[in-house]
């Protein structure tokens, strides 16, 4: 199992969190209007045929939004947007205090990043057994074993946050799902990136 999630979350409420995604991200452009649904399995079959990354086709893609507890949450199928720091910054600048989990298993990646007041502050990056961090640690961390950061790790982390183990199962309750264009230009094609562009070109183990 590939163990591919990547998740943003913010202590706001749901439909400001949807707006102020599209206002950070405005090459997301919105297909359909968002569709509520009873359950995560619901929303996620409803997304199958309308995500590039399940079984549509580029530039379709589709997000899913629910609460947990006092957080509302992206899930964001592609993972792409987890290496657009710009846009996750200026997210924060919107709706407060963002954290993101994101996980590739087949390459053995694990990755927290925080973002408050427009800026990075904190990011541990697992990648193949290999770990990076920059920033200062956030009090969650206390006593997790940064040296071995993978999923478990991770998941520690993100629960002492006040969120569900997205390992353990899939959210509950009612789930938004919102069908968009991502007209994010892609790492390998013309022309030539913006400044901003570049800093969101997708890395090459999240084309698929």
């Amino acid at each position: 199992m590939s163990f591919t999630y990547c998740f943003f979350a913010a202590r706001c409420e749901l439909a400001e969190l949807q707006s102020a995604m599209l206002a950070a991200w405005p090459t997301l452009e919105v297909a359909e209007p968002a569709q509520e649904f009873a359950s995560w399995d619901d929303a996620f079959q409803w997304a199958g045929p309308r995500c590039g990354y399940l079984a549509g086709a580029h530039p379709n893609d589709v997000k899913l939004l629910y609460r947990d507890g006092t957080w509302s949450v992206v899930s964001d199928i592609s993972t792409c947007m987890a290496s657009d720091t710009a846009s996750l910054a200026e997210l924060s600048g919107r709706v407060g205090r963002v954290v993101l989990a994101t996980t590739q298993g087949t390459v053995g990646y694990a990755e927290l990043q925080v973002f408050e007041a427009g800026a990075a502050v904190r990011s541990i990056i697992g990648n193949g057994g290999r770990v990076t961090e920059s920033g200062a640690a956030i009090p969650e961390e206390a006593g997790v074993a940064l040296e071995t950061f993978y999923l478990d790790e991770l998941d520690t982390i993100w629960r002492r946050l006040g969120l569900s183990s997205f390992l353990a199962a899939d959210p509950t309750g009612p789930t938004v799902a919102l069908h968009v264009l991502d007209r994010t230009p892609l790492a390998e094609g013309p022309p030539a990136p913006t400044q901003r562009q570049s800093q969101r070109r997708r890395p090459w183990w999240r084309l698929w």
